[in-house]
């Protein structure tokens, strides 16, 4: 029996420096493999904000105190006034803003649980779900990669609500937010394509012979321009001709991007993805589509409302590499995959059985 591979070929030295990162903290990141491309994003999201270098090898070091979400709230919600005083926007502005908290605190202290309860229900009021909210312990004790991936989910959350404050998202959230825009945009069209056509009704006259005179001759120019805007529907401007070969030359990178991960299985039967569009795709035998885009060097995945990278995302749904680890599960073997070892070498593992 061969497998696939569910890892990256290339991995870069700073991901494996960030994995010693966190295995010295006690998380294991082969659990959650995402959190990586998440973390890169909101590093360089957050040091713009805070004015200090942020790398995923230093994001808990530097955020288990609480006072750099604090400080991070204030900034924000500074940047929401100023934006809501210049645009007078209708979105309201949270009624809560941080004023005090503990600068540089002893780490595990309660005090640095206050400046998390704190942060948190600036987030409340900011307008942040309860469901992607973290705990204080998540980021003060960091003991699982679930506590990590509850801090990150909220600041992503709050850079996406942040958009509608004229505060500049993320690149992962920018990149959420045209999908979403585009899932909106077809589910007009779709709208638009099953509304019957608005029936012309000829205007009353005085006597029947003009009633049908009108009926019969077309309306004047003015009239139809007025039934064309009303049917019209709204629609986005269109991007100029320079963007559309911009995104089509990124797509057509992810597409080839795609295909390379995807065929790195070498079983018998391997692995596919149908290709339905620009930067989506479907399982065989599935009607679901998936958005598939690239964040800097990872291919992401939009799964629901979420993200997952490829190569995981993959691993999840090839039968093949789902028995794969469940033989090396019981057997306590090594995780690379046997496919993966040595290029596209096959290997047999009948003696796994």
């Amino acid at each position: 029996m061969t497998c696939c591979d569910s890892e990256t070929p290339a991995t870069p030295k700073r991901r494996r420096s960030f994995e010693k990162s966190t295995s010295e903290n006690g998380l294991n990141l082969s659990e959650e493999p995402v959190l990586i491309p998440l973390l890169e994003d909101l590093a360089i999201w957050l040091s713009g904000f805070l004015s200090t270098e942020i790398a995923p090898e230093n994001f808990i070091e530097l955020f288990e105190d609480g006072s750099r979400f604090c400080k991070l709230a204030t900034i924000l919600h500074e940047k929401a006034v100023e934006y809501k005083e210049r645009t007078q926007h209708s979105h309201p502005l949270p009624s809560y803003a941080i004023k005090k908290w503990y600068e540089n605190p002893k780490v595990g202290s309660f005090f640095c649980r206050d400046n998390a309860c704190k942060f948190i229900n600036w987030c409340k009021h900011f307008g942040v779900s309860e469901i992607c909210l973290f705990e204080s312990n998540d980021i003060v004790e960091h003991r699982s990669v679930r506590a990590l991936r509850n801090v990150l989910i909220c600041l992503l959350d709050v850079g996406k609500i942040g958009v509608k404050h004229g505060i500049e998202p993320s690149e992962l959230v920018r990149i959420d937010l045209e999908i979403e825009q585009e899932i909106q945009a077809e589910l007009m069209r779709v709208k638009n394509a099953a509304m019957p056509r608005k029936t012309r009704i000829p205007r009353k006259n005085s006597s029947l012979n003009s009633s049908l005179a009108s009926s019969s001759e077309p309306a004047s120019s003015e009239e139809e321009v007025e039934e064309e805007e009303e049917e019209r529907p709204v629609s986005s401007p269109e991007p100029d001709e320079e963007e559309l070969e911009r995104i089509r030359l990124k797509l057509l990178t992810l597409d080839e991007q795609v295909r390379a991960i995807v065929s790195r299985c070498t079983c018998k039967n391997p692995f596919q993805l149908d290709r339905v569009g620009d930067g989506k795709y479907k399982l065989p035998h599935t009607s679901q589509i998936f958005f598939v885009r690239i964040l800097r060097n990872h291919v992401m995945v939009r799964v629901g409302g979420g993200w997952d990278t490829l190569d995981h995302f993959i691993a999840k749904h090839d039968p093949c590499r789902m028995k794969f680890k469940q033989i090396v599960g019981k057997s306590c073997l090594v995780h690379t995959p046997p496919c993966f070892l040595m290029a596209t070498t096959l290997c047999s593992f009948t003696h796994l059985g």
